[in-house]
């Protein structure tokens, strides 16, 4: 019987890997993950042998291309067609809309913007003219001794007035026009109107005020412009951050359905052990073994899970709900490396990052800010020499059209030297101007050469790991045909239980390295896309 037993099974294992061979090609189905096979368990086993090709797995579809083991390997390569990388990058769009809108430092900066917007508005008031109006009334009683009459005699007056005052920074100086109107009231004498206006100037004659005027406001305006930069540079950090949480997200759940699939070969193992030993074809320590590795399959898919989980968590924190769409994260590793460019100039990279990346903008700016704010110091320390000018025309008398004419004119010029005593404050804002704008060029010089240098890096890591990936598939394609060959040797009892698990174990390393190959190679990209400041433009996200 149990000769006879054996026969039948290396008659049915020779027609079935003879019927594989013909049609290695053909796409074969996966089997539920988590399925035992019942009485024929090392039949079961057998009918899906490891293809010689390489298999091309994906965790969405759960098919494998062109031959697979019962638990087929997630991906495995990058996706030769359009259609795969077109996927990719519509479904890091997808993410990158969910995650604009979604998380809570964008939305912060967005505010943040919005303030340093109202700020600069409210800096440019002070460069439009101001109107100010004043209305008052006045009233007076004065108690006289009259030596005539031998009585006190009181003496009233009424006033009331207005005032009306225009004042503005002009490219002369300061200017002021002000037009004044009252009416004052007597007891004892007629009203007296009045009426006057005048206009004033204050300038300086060494700290020229156009000057002054035009550098105050660049610096306003780069003030601005850096609030906006750190706006940009919130959204290209939380962006590069999505990215690679999904990207991690997509690894824990590579390992974690490979792993459930690989559970499913285990049990099988299980059976197939104990159907061998039942018919004296192997031991009771290999049927030990067999569900010690059980063991471990299940501990390692419990590790895989958990971290999962931590990842599903982090990518909720960044899109501001815990209950984000999982179709969100429906690629695999591969669809992500098909977008990777064959080609990559390093000029071209470096030329995207001064003119996108927030941080060298940030620099740029503080350094344009730095030298209009050493140029205002080195204005303000020049000697505070100023000359004031009033001109105009007034009229006074008992009829308000009398004097509404103003025939009075008056006017005034003079000139103010002031200093402090010591120490000038100015000229020590001047030196620290200097040195702050030096240090600013150190900082800029040196934040484009570590930019240089992590773009050539970068772009070198992606040229590896693109090599290493295609090393991976290869020494994948290796380890299934030979799992496959040692599958028979184990049925025909040439190798033992032992052997058997070694085969397993380098072919499940090399298709969990394959996975992290490919989203390794996705992460450079997207960490080259960081670099140079360009990863939003290409997520449309704005």
């Amino acid at each position: 019987m149990v000769r006879l037993f054996c026969l039948a099974m290396l008659f049915g294992f020779t027609g079935t890997a003879g019927a594989f061979a013909e049609s290695s090609d053909k796409e074969i189905p996966l089997p539920v993950s988590g399925s035992t096979a019942s009485g024929a368990a090392a039949s079961c086993l057998m009918s899906t042998p490891i293809a010689s090709g390489a298999a091309d797995l994906r965790l969405i579809s759960g098919s494998v291309a062109s031959g697979g083991s019962d638990f087929a390997p997630v991906s495995t390569g990058i996706a030769s067609s359009v259609a795969d990388a077109a996927a990719g990058e519509h479904a890091l769009k997808a993410f990158a809309a969910a995650l604009v809108s979604g998380n809570r430092a964008i939305a912060a900066s967005h505010h943040d913007r919005e303030a340093a917007r109202q700020d600069f508005g409210k800096q440019l008031t002070g460069f439009r003219p101001k109107i100010s109006i004043e209305q008052g009334a006045a009233q007076s009683t004065n108690s006289i001794y009259n030596t005539l009459s031998g009585q006190d005699e009181d003496y009233a007056s009424k006033q009331r007035g207005t005032t009306i005052g225009v004042s503005s920074k002009s490219p002369i100086g300061q200017t002021r026009l002000n037009l004044e109107t009252s009416t004052t009231g007597y007891t004892q004498a007629p009203t007296s109107y009045f009426q006057s206006a005048y206009l004033s100037l204050q300038a300086g004659i060494l700290r020229r005020d156009a000057v002054v005027n035009h550098l105050e406001r660049r610096l306003d305006t780069g003030r601005y412009r850096l609030d906006q930069a750190r706006g940009d540079s919130v959204l290209l950090d939380t962006m590069y951050d999505g990215v690679s949480a999904l990207i991690d997200r997509l690894i824990a759940e590579g390992n974690n359905t490979f792993r459930l699939r690989n559970l499913d070969f285990y049990r099988k193992m299980i059976e197939e052990a104990q159907v061998k030993f039942d018919n004296g074809l192997g031991s009771e320590l290999d049927v030990k073994q067999a569900r010690m590795r059980l063991t471990i399959a299940e501990t390692d898919l419990e590790e895989s899970r958990l971290t999962l989980e931590e990842a599903d968590r982090k990518i909720g924190l960044l899109l501001g709900t815990i209950a984000w769409d999982r179709s969100l994260a429906g690629i695999s590793p591969g669809d992500l490396a098909a977008i990777v460019p064959e080609a990559i100039v390093e000029e071209d990279m470096a030329s995207t990052s001064i003119r996108l990346r927030p941080d060298l903008r940030l620099i740029a700016l503080e350094r344009e800010n730095a030298e209009t704010s050493l140029r205002l110091a080195c204005e303000n320390a020049k000697p505070d020499i100023s000359l004031a000018a009033k001109w105009g025309r007034q009229g006074r008398a008992n009829a308000s059209d009398l004097a509404r004419r103003m025939h009075d004119k008056s006017w005034d010029i003079s000139v103010t030297y002031s200093r402090a005593i010591g120490a000038n404050p100015e000229s020590f804002d001047r030196r620290s101007e200097i040195e702050r704008v030096e240090s600013v060029k150190i900082h800029q010089n040196e934040t484009l050469e570590s930019v240089k240098r992590s773009i050539t890096e970068t772009c070198n890591r992606i040229r590896f790991n693109r090599k290493n990936l295609a090393d991976v598939q290869a020494s994948q394609k290796l380890s299934a045909e030979i799992l496959d060959g040692q599958r028979l040797n184990f049925q025909l009892g040439k190798i033992s239980l032992l052997d058997l698990w070694r085969y397993q174990s380098d072919y499940e390393s090399t298709s969990l390295s394959v996975i992290r190959a490919e989203a390794t190679l996705a992460k450079s990209w997207m960490e080259l896309l960081y670099r140079t400041g360009d990863l939003p433009c290409r997520l449309a996200a704005n």
